[in-house]
């Protein structure tokens, strides 16, 4: 019996720890862009792993997104996902959590009407579509 609870703790810590929590999800979507207009170091106690940068050119401009993934110290999955959306005739940029797929119905929800509020003048088939690729983008980063 005894075995069995430590397996079953092992497994729900396992789960719950790579969770983004509401504090990762206000740094990723606030609080990197002070970060970065500060020069401020990385948190401690993270890192990112940029990924890379996507965009499509128009006749005078470019709308980029960038992908990093955040991690905690000493683990291989991320917690989170930051897409960075830029338009290069301007000076928009916007900050995009993608949580852990693990992570609360509520952090999740919160992430859909951000994205949505994001993509407000998108077509509602294109805000469904990127959405169904936000969920599948933070399920395969939480894949070992």
């Amino acid at each position: 019996m005894r075995k069995l609870v430590i397996v079953l703790l092992s497994i729900i810590s396992i789960n719950t720890y790579a969770q983004t929590t509401e504090t990762e999800y206000n740094d990723l979507t606030k609080g990197y862009k002070i970060q970065l207009e500060s020069g401020l170091d990385m948190k401690k106690g993270y890192y990112f792993k940029d990924i890379e940068e996507w965009g499509l050119d128009y006749s005078s401009f470019q709308r980029n997104v960038e992908f990093k993934q955040l991690f905690r110290e000493n683990e291989s999955i991320p917690c989170a996902t930051l897409m960075i959306f830029k338009r290069t005739d301007t000076k928009y940029v916007d900050y995009i959590c993608i949580p852990h797929y693990d992570s609360s119905s509520e952090l999740w929800e919160r992430a859909r009407l951000d994205f949505f509020k994001s993509a407000d003048s998108w077509s509602s088939a294109g805000k469904a579509y990127a959405w169904s690729m936000n969920k599948m983008i933070s399920y395969l980063s939480s894949q070992k």
